[in-house]
């Protein structure tokens, strides 16, 4: 195992981070609405429900097939989670979609962490493009605790991939990663879920709530970004 401090970097300027930041999260958005749309339209001509039953026709199979391709988009990093978690809910229903996606995101996120701390930036470096290693590379110096991590899992919450790697290479100890990655997992994974749901069913007002609650969420997130920043 590499030693974790040679991986430690000084602290960059804030501002720069913070740009980065944005920029990565107005990616992220934008990709979750093209998502958005994609399935809007994939679900007027095609009927998930013959693909529902199909995945039913596995058996206990079928839930292990989507953990595991769930996982899959978190340690490889340029698998896309995204239109996994809005085709979960038309699958498998809420609860399920919400159990496997939350399964999966968690297994993902411990490999990842665990591949990290064990071959370093060498597996980071397979995954990431140039960009993203640099983004890394100025988390580092801030999450080396459960603040950190938090921070970073709030304001980074379309890089579940980069931070789960990220995390590895700090001294934090694997329970505390698990435990602020389950909690900041939550409430975006319903939410997506919830908004696939209701795009397939074409409930519009479903759709404007979810996305109401979504601004909402983004709105306090930016906030304590702002905070942050004066500090």
């Amino acid at each position: 195992m590499e030693n974790l401090n040679n991986h430690l970097i000084p602290e960059k300027p804030r501002e720069e981070l913070q740009v980065i930041q944005k920029r990565e999260v107005l990616q992220g958005i934008l990709l979750f609405l093209g998502l958005m749309i994609v399935l809007f339209v994939v679900g007027s001509y095609i009927d998930l429900k013959d693909i529902k039953k199909y995945i039913e026709g596995w058996g206990y199979f079928g839930p292990w097939v989507f953990i595991i391709l769930k996982a899959s988009t978190i340690i490889i990093a340029p698998i896309i989670g995204g239109p996994i978690y809005l085709i979960a809910g038309p699958l498998f229903g809420f609860w399920n979609a919400f159990y496997y996606s939350m399964i999966g995101d968690i297994i993902g996120s411990s490999i990842a962490f665990g591949l990290s701390r064990l071959y370093g930036k060498r597996i980071i470096n397979l995954f990431f493009s140039k960009g993203l290693v640099n983004l890394m590379e100025k988390l580092l110096s801030k999450m080396g605790t459960w603040k950190g991590l938090l921070y970073a899992r709030l304001l980074l919450f379309t890089l579940h991939d980069l931070i789960s790697y990220a995390a590895g290479l700090t001294k934090i100890k694997f329970l505390t990663f698990i435990l602020i990655s389950t909690l900041t997992f939550i409430v975006p994974v319903a939410l997506s879920i919830a908004l696939g749901l209701a795009i397939i069913e074409k409930n519009i007002i479903s759709v404007i709530i979810v996305i109401v609650i979504i601004l909402f969420i983004l709105g306090i997130i930016y906030d304590i970004s702002r905070r942050k920043k004066r500090m």
